[in-house]
């Protein structure tokens, strides 16, 4: 095939122009397209038709409480044992006018002697004016405790003495003392000690006393917040009330 090509190729006149018949495209015809309307069927609901609810009664059987039966309730009789107190023995206490002291023993050196083996026996007596002192101290710290208490809740109005309610703060100078703050603390500091003070232990008691003569020292010397009269008394009467509390008693 290919060599008749060739052949008949070689007939065409090379010079003659080569033409093209033109290219005719029938036109395109689109038909309409055409839509069916929707016809929807109407949607037919069939009533609901509810049966009737049928409660039956409640029935509840009686209830039945069988009775109650209490047992009588039988006491004993109580018997107290008679109570037996020993006699109370009191050994002889030996009396002495006074404590002795160098000038007895270059006057009478047996009466000082005796007063020795007195004080270190097994069974130690104290003459009757050195037991006088003691407890005449412990009633003064025992005065002492409750007049601080009465100070303390009069200052918080639990009870109404004007002049206990103004002791203490007198103390302190009016720049300090008319913060209601800090006189209630005071109170409660009062009520403390005062608390300390009645309780009999001479170690606690003392304390107490060494407290607060430490405070208002400080008061005085750091803050300058006290008058110094009275602050004074009160540091010194405080060491020695102190100090005889915690070595002497």
């Amino acid at each position: 095939m290919y060599s008749e090509f060739f052949t008949n190729s070689d007939k065409l006149d090379s010079s003659a122009p080569l033409t093209a018949a033109p290219l005719t495209v029938a036109p395109l015809t689109v038909a309409p397209l055409t839509v069916a309307p929707l016809t929807v069927a109407p949607l037919t609901v069939a009533p609901l038709t509810v049966a009737p609810l049928t409660v039956a009664p409640l029935t509840v059987a009686p209830l039945t409480v069988a009775s109650l039966t209490v047992a009588s309730l039988t006491a004993a009789p109580l018997t107290v044992a008679p109570l037996t107190v020993a006699p109370l023995t009191v050994a002889p206490l030996t009396e002495f006018p006074r404590i002795p002291s160098t000038d007895d023993y270059t006057a009478c050196p047996e009466y000082f002697t005796n007063f020795q083996q007195f004080a270190t026996s097994g069974t130690l007596q104290l003459p009757v004016q050195y037991s006088s002192q003691i407890d005449s101290f412990n009633l003064l710290f025992f005065i002492n405790g409750i007049y601080d208490i009465l100070c303390a809740i009069s200052i918080l109005r639990i009870i109404h003495i004007p002049i206990l309610g103004t002791l203490h703060l007198s103390v302190i100078k009016k720049t300090y003392n008319q913060n209601s703050m800090f006189s209630r603390v005071l109170a409660y500091w009062l009520l403390t000690y005062g608390i300390m003070r009645i309780s009999g232990n001479n170690h606690i008691i003392a304390y107490s006393y060494f407290i607060e003569a430490m405070f208002f020292g400080n008061e005085y010397i750091q803050h300058n917040s006290v008058y110094p009269l009275s602050a004074g008394f009160i540091v010194i009467s405080s060491m020695l009330l102190g100090i005889k509390a915690y070595f002497y008693m």
